[in-house]
């Protein structure tokens, strides 16, 4: 459901302006009803810890953006005082939605197991259905009529960047892979955060997500991995190109010896190989160039992060409000960073956007909202190594699933960590779902445990 995000209005977050929050609502609904609940009380409920923090936040916000508004009134490059505040109760909307389905789906082993099969089913077939026509049509003037139809019904776009999307599609126009995201840089986010790390952890864990009694796919989770790497390059992003380290760092993290030696030669052999096609083959040398070692895109990223931290700076307690920073960003940009088109043609007229997560977080939230949240992370991780030493000294029967679940909310966490020093939807549903998910493992592997120590 999270692919198909195409926003059909810009008043509200995206997040909560397409189809998946109508569907992820019917999903509750459905949910409901099939386990025989009658009335909102008998709903999973969270803890009075993270009500109360949900409550601070939204206070704190609200003060910051009003605080903010003081001082930037009447700026275009800002949300508003109302409109401001709006997003940040639909961004904490998102975000309980997000809970209420996992929660709602994933209860058992075999809900874990069932969620899982139909994510590496839904990367099959999107990637059969829509990046592997995508690639056609960026290379070559085939296909263009089936992207063209498949991003009328579900590609996200930009509001006021039609000039990427004039010939029908992003894909088309750009001659870029970005599956249905705004651009190609938010599908290597997904692709890297959702995606390749049970891929990646199925491997060096020698499992199968989708085994049965007769057949056995363990060759289809290298081969979804080379796939991928091969999107991500074509995706021609900076993003793209540090997901594919991140993700090779993680396979060497996660993998025993004797396959952390394979992965270093065939990888070394790969980076020679990559060498010898940028010196000797232009369309490498100028995929590279101009997308990796781009001069103005690199400026705009930097000058932004250094903004953004000035402001958190300015701002450390509450931050400066969400969809505020725009105003501080044209006060704390470095000027030697602004000399490029797309600063003079699309920032300075419209809107400076946030271009690095982790500046934006501590910017528009500050660390009373940060700070909890990283806290939370960092707990969950923990238990999450001291439940993996406890799962491989026990006799539990699906061990093997849960170390690999477990391995995987390691690598998503440290490729979403490393990210999140770029920008990438960070608030939508399939990134949320999966986090909650992994949450929703740990707590599932921890019962199964106790209750195998008991029968013990």
């Amino acid at each position: 459901i999270g692919f198909f995000g195409k926003t059909y209005t810009y008043a509200v977050p995206v997040t909560t302006a397409g189809l998946p929050v109508i569907l992820y609502l019917l999903i509750i609904l459905y949910q409901s009803r099939a386990q025989g609940l009658t009335n909102s009380f008998e709903l999973p409920i969270f803890s009075p810890k993270a009500v109360y923090f949900t409550l601070l936040a939204i206070v704190a916000q609200g003060f910051a953006i009003f605080m903010s508004s003081t001082r930037y009134a009447t700026s275009k490059q800002n949300a508003g005082l109302i409109h401001g505040f709006l997003d940040v109760v639909l961004v904490v909307f998102t975000i309980v939605l997000s809970w209420y389905v996992v929660q709602m789906t994933v209860n058992s082993q075999h809900d874990i197991e069932t969620f899982m099969k139909s994510t590496i089913i839904s990367l099959i077939v999107f990637s059969v259905l829509v990046l592997l026509p995508q690639i056609i049509a960026a290379m070559t003037p085939y296909l263009h009529g089936w992207v063209n139809f498949l991003a009328g019904l579900f590609e996200k776009h930009w509001f006021k960047r039609g000039d990427w999307y004039w010939m029908g599609s992003y894909a088309v126009t750009m001659h870029r892979v970005n599956g249905f995201e705004a651009e190609a840089g938010y599908l290597a986010a997904q692709l890297g955060c959702v995606f390749l790390p049970p891929i990646i952890a199925a491997i060096a864990n020698h499992f199968d997500f989708l085994k049965s009694e007769t057949r056995s796919f363990h060759w289809l989770y290298p081969t979804l991995l080379v796939w991928l790497f091969i999107v991500l390059a074509l995706a021609k992003t900076t993003t793209g190109f540090l997901v594919i380290l991140l993700a090779v760092i993680a396979l060497f993290w996660k993998s025993d010896l004797s396959h952390k030696v394979v992965y270093y030669f065939a990888f070394l052999g790969l980076g020679l190989l990559i060498v010898l096609a940028y010196f000797g083959t232009s369309f490498v040398r100028d995929l590279l160039n101009q997308y990796l070692f781009q001069k103005g895109g690199t400026d705009n990223r930097l000058g932004g992060t250094i903004g953004l931290v000035l402001a958190f700076l300015h701002h450390p307690i509450i931050g400066v409000g969400n969809n505020w920073t725009g105003s501080y960003l044209m006060q704390f940009v470095p000027h030697v960073t602004r000399d490029n088109p797309e600063y003079y043609f699309v920032y300075r007229k419209e809107s400076y956007p946030i271009l690095s997560n982790w500046g934006g977080w501590l910017a528009q939230y500050g660390l009373i909202i940060v700070g909890p949240v990283l806290y939370y992370i960092v707990k969950r991780l923990k238990r999450a190594y001291n439940l993996k030493t406890e799962l491989r000294q026990s006799d539990l029967k699906d061990r093997q699933l849960y170390i690999t679940l477990l391995d995987a909310f390691d690598i998503a966490v440290m490729i979403y960590a490393v990210l999140a020093v770029l920008v990438f939807s960070w608030s939508d549903y399939y990134m949320l779902i999966m986090f909650f998910f992994y949450i929703s493992v740990i707590a599932i592997a921890t019962k199964a445990l106790d209750k195998d120590k008991e029968v013990a």
